[in-house]
């Protein structure tokens, strides 16, 4: 018996459950495989401890890591994601992720934001 993959729906949306929840680590494990480039505007991040520095960077800046997921599609293997959030010192942020996944598992992250008075 072989075991099933799940759908990029699947595997986005358990990403961003996990996420809401604060659970880095659990996210990681269960949706990213160890070597995922993670792409931003600021360069290149790899494998999870990438992913784990580039969420320090956006710590940084929405301190609550609370966001609002504003536009979301899922088509094939990509995902796409549009948020705001409140940021540090009355900033207000927004930004956008793109996600490649293939075999249930994210394999390319990209991701821009900005945060303005």
């Amino acid at each position: 018996m072989t075991m099933r993959t799940r759908s990029a729906g699947a595997v986005f949306r358990s990403h961003l459950r996990l996420r809401e929840k604060g659970r880095l680590d659990e996210d990681l494990a269960k949706n990213y495989v160890p070597n995922v480039l993670l792409l931003t505007h600021e360069g290149a991040y790899h494998g999870h401890n990438g992913v784990r520095r580039a969420a320090q960077v956006l710590k940084r800046f929405v301190p609550s890591g609370k966001y609002k997921y504003t536009n979301t599609h899922v088509v094939g293997a990509y995902a796409y994601l549009e948020w705001k959030a409140a940021g540090a010192r009355g900033r207000r942020c927004f930004g956008w992720d793109g996600f490649v996944i293939r075999r249930g598992r994210i394999v390319v992250q990209m991701i821009y934001f900005s945060c303005r008075k």
